[in-house]
């Protein structure tokens, strides 16, 4: 393994006694390329601790939980376990999602295919990720756009997801600082820096994460915490990519307006927005229709179910 780069994971958890083994198998079974995988548990107060004890005993070299003094929050415990990696590449998971079989070794096979300078670049490899619902319906989003795109406009219009990302641990080295606590403001500034400080961005036509929605922390979120996350978390990612030298265009601008408008309700001018967001540069892709109908869709079968 001298040749190939430390691959670290990262992981967090809370409450997750019923999924973590899932998680935690999906990529024990892919430990030929993992150096470690480095958890942090936010003061579960089911069994996911002693689940994590467990796999630690058994795995002493790769699995590394620890369990935070007291409760942090989604965005400042994903801070608290960033900084404990000690790898060359990283990939994310969260605690009730699949690192599906296989995508580990594609990995690994591209970067030594295409003799990428993983020591040197700025790198991030995207492959697809899917996304599960309560009821079994999936849809499979890709990330190949970052091919022919600027990944951080895809990004600003979630045409791109980190799902799936290995990348270099000296973009993550850049990674600032930004939870403010249990603030669901930080997730937008978070998510974003990936695309931000990556140099060299690649894709793999291979699925990298089994996403289940509607069990993790962040589906509970209240009305208040959603617009939070919403308005001012876009706001704040403006601000951010703006101080580091990113010029946002007009089209992405009335993009994020959409969403605020959407997200309260306001319909005739969230469609004002989203045709004054269409970038055709970005082809019929870039439309998001995809995920437009899947949304449509859920809420359909949510109103039949009731």
């Amino acid at each position: 393994m001298m040749d190939k780069p430390r691959l670290s994971v990262y992981v967090i958890t809370y409450n997750q006694e019923d999924v973590i083994r899932r998680t935690m198998d999906s990529l024990l079974s892919q430990k030929d390329y993992i150096y470690e995988i480095c958890i942090n548990d936010d003061c579960s107060k089911d069994h996911t601790f002693e689940i994590l004890q467990e796999y630690q005993r058994q795995y002493p070299e790769i699995v590394k939980p620890v369990q935070n003094e007291h409760n942090l929050g989604i965005f400042e415990n994903l801070e608290r376990v960033m900084v404990r990696l000690t790898g060359d590449m990283v990939y994310q998971l969260s605690g009730d999602d699949v690192c599906p079989d296989g995508y580990l070794k594609a990995v690994f096979d591209y970067i030594e295919r295409e003799r990428i300078d993983w020591g040197k670049e700025l790198f991030c490899i995207y492959g697809d990720y899917m996304e599960i619902e309560p009821d079994g319906s999936s849809i499979v989003f890709t990330n190949k756009l970052v091919k022919k795109h600027n990944v951080l406009k895809l990004r600003l219009r979630k045409l791109v997801s980190n799902r799936s990302a290995c990348f270099s641990k000296k973009i993550l080295d850049k990674f600032e600082k930004v939870s403010d606590g249990h603030s669901f403001s930080a997730e937008s500034v978070q998510d974003t820096q990936l695309a931000l400080f990556a140099e060299n961005n690649y894709y793999i036509p291979v699925l990298g994460n089994k996403y289940y929605a509607g069990i993790g922390i962040s589906s509970r979120m209240s009305e208040e915490e959603h617009r939070e996350n919403i308005f001012e978390g876009y706001n704040r990612m403006v601000d951010f990519v703006s101080h580091h030298g990113y010029s946002i265009d007009k089209k992405d601008l009335a993009f994020i307006e959409f969403l605020k408008a959407y997200s309260t309700g306001h319909k005739k001018m969230a469609i004002r927005y989203y045709f004054a967001s269409i970038d055709f540069s970005l082809g019929l892709k870039g439309l998001g229709l995809d995920r437009i109908f899947f949304v449509i869709k859920k809420k359909v079968r949510k109103k039949q179910h009731w």
